[in-house]
């Protein structure tokens, strides 16, 4: 294993233990929800954003998941969070772009390569932002 992997891997585990932006209550109307599960994996998540004059002013998520799930899903929050939503649906291109045929990620989301090689985790890392353009299409 690379350094890079181990501090990859370091990073993904450090958002399952500790994940940004989680929350234990149910969204309110200000929210924006999506929701994404894996039943093969256990993964449920929901992903709620606020958005302020086009911009995400809070993006939070709730549920339960795998560490690659719910580290993903941690990282994914903190990412959008701040972003105009052009910002935002650009990085769901990106991250789909990625995913597909590889290239460059933002520095936030470089944690994801740790899992990229692993097709059985794919579903796991991808899950909240496929929730999130389900939410690109509310909006």
């Amino acid at each position: 294993m690379t350094l890079k992997s181990a501090l990859f891997k370091e990073a993904l585990l450090d958002h399952f233990k500790q994940p940004r932006n989680h929350r234990d209550i149910p969204f309110d109307d200000h929210y924006i929800v999506a929701r994404g599960t894996n039943p093969r994996c256990g993964d449920d998540v929901e992903i709620g954003i606020r958005l302020t004059e086009n911009r995400v002013e809070l993006a939070e998520f709730r549920g339960r998941g795998c560490s690659v799930c719910i580290a993903s899903t941690s990282m994914l929050t903190e990412s959008i969070s701040g972003n105009t939503w052009q910002e935002v649906e650009t990085l769901i291109s990106s991250v789909d772009a990625w995913f597909e045929k590889g290239g460059e990620l933002p520095a936030t989301l470089e944690p994801l390569e740790a899992v990229k090689s692993v097709p059985g985790r794919k579903k796991c890392a991808v899950l909240s932002w496929n929730a999130l353009k389900e939410i690109a299409e509310k909006v």
